[in-house]
């Protein structure tokens, strides 16, 4: 079966999050395969999760169920998918 790379946005819930601690802490649970932080502005900053994935029904969906479930995660969108081959 084929995969994709998918890149989740994720931002922290308020301004008071530690960026560190849910970086952590996706580490922990989604076990992706990169995370970067991207400046947004005055200071704040959002979390690039990038995964491998199966290229099947609902796998991109379960990733990002996963980061929801973390405390201090905000809003998170898919920013970019990629067949790998």
């Amino acid at each position: 079966m084929a995969k994709v790379m998918v890149t989740f946005r994720v931002l922290p819930k308020d301004i008071e999050v530690n960026l560190d601690r849910l970086e952590m802490e996706i580490k922990e649970k989604v076990k992706p395969d990169r995370v970067a932080r991207e400046p947004l502005a005055f200071g704040l900053s959002a979390l690039l999760v990038t995964k491998l994935v199966a290229d099947a029904a609902g796998e991109v969906e379960k990733v990002e169920n996963q980061i929801k479930e973390i405390k201090g995660s905000g809003q998170i969108d898919v920013v970019e998918v990629s067949r790998v081959l």
